[in-house]
């Protein structure tokens, strides 16, 4: 056995370096120049490559994840009360299908639990899908329920338990569960459940929501139970208009990941374009009207 791992190790030493060791073979003398030299770059970028990956991951060990911040404002010329602006972002019954959010997403409303006595649910059921936004199965922990087969499977399978409720306006412990929309392979599986952690409605000051990712399915690019959104709806100045502001943090377990995709940057877009649309759903109610 010595002899034969021997054999395997020197003869193709020898076949490289000669059998004296005193002189190298030309073993890639028969190739041309050109496909030496993009050899020689592809090791190299396979080189890079596997440094950067290295390197990413030893940052993310021993510094933690990468983090993602970003704050958005938006002076709102308001047509409409503060209200039917805040609705637009609380009450999913007030929503619209040219809604950002229902443009992008099927939703259905249910109540999470707390992090701290939430239970898998392990039946592997589902309740029918009953919104009015046109979501689809979740599930779920409620023995009243029509159960049936589970949609989802894997990575895309939500895993934390939840129950369906009437869509209605949020409030702390309620939250949406969003699936994927359109055409793309993913179209109907589970993104994501976003839970309100926080909403405060004060008369003559600043209104407040807060949501936080409760549960994520396969390809959500943040990390779970990192993601948190803080909206901020200020009282309508003299002149009508109304500043909403958007304050965003998560966090991705890669730092090339983040920086490849362009994360913090299209998180920030994503915030800008969330109210821009929301302004402009409101002008469009008040025209119809």
């Amino acid at each position: 056995l010595r002899l034969v791992v021997v054999a395997h190790l020197a003869l193709p030493a020898f076949a490289y370096g000669g059998g004296d060791g005193s002189t190298k073979s030309k073993f890639l003398a028969a190739y041309p120049m050109l496909f030496k030299f993009f050899l020689f770059w592809w090791c190299m970028f396979v080189f890079a490559v596997m440094a950067v990956y290295i390197f990413d991951h030893l940052l993310t060990r021993y510094r933690g994840p990468a983090k993602i911040e970003y704050t958005v404002e938006r002076v709102i010329q308001s047509v409409a009360d503060r209200e039917a602006y805040w609705a637009q972002l609380v009450d999913p019954t007030t929503w619209s299908p040219t809604h950002p959010v229902l443009e992008t997403a099927d939703l259905r409303m249910v109540e999470c639990g707390d992090d701290e006595k939430r239970s898998t649910n392990g039946s592997g059921k589902a309740t029918s899908a009953a919104s009015g936004a046109g979501a689809g199965a979740a599930e779920v922990d409620d023995s009243a329920a029509v159960a049936e087969p589970a949609t989802d499977a894997g990575e895309f399978a939500p895993s934390k338990a939840v129950r369906p409720v009437p869509l209605s306006r949020l409030r702390t412990g309620l939250g949406l569960m969003l699936r994927h929309k359109g055409n793309s392979e993913r179209a109907g599986t589970f993104a994501c459940t976003r839970r309100c952690e926080e909403i405060v409605t004060p008369k003559k000051d600043t209104w407040r929501l807060v949501m936080k990712t409760y549960d994520v399915g396969g390809g959500y690019p943040y990390l779970a139970d990192s993601e948190e959104t803080e909206v901020e709806m200020e009282a309508a100045a003299k002149d009508g208009s109304i500043v909403c502001r958007i304050t965003g943090k998560a966090a991705v377990s890669s730092r090339f990941f983040r920086w490849w995709t362009g994360l913090q940057q299209s998180a920030a877009l994503s915030a800008e374009a969330l109210l821009e649309a929301i302004e402009a759903e409101v002008g469009k109610s008040k025209k119809k009207d």
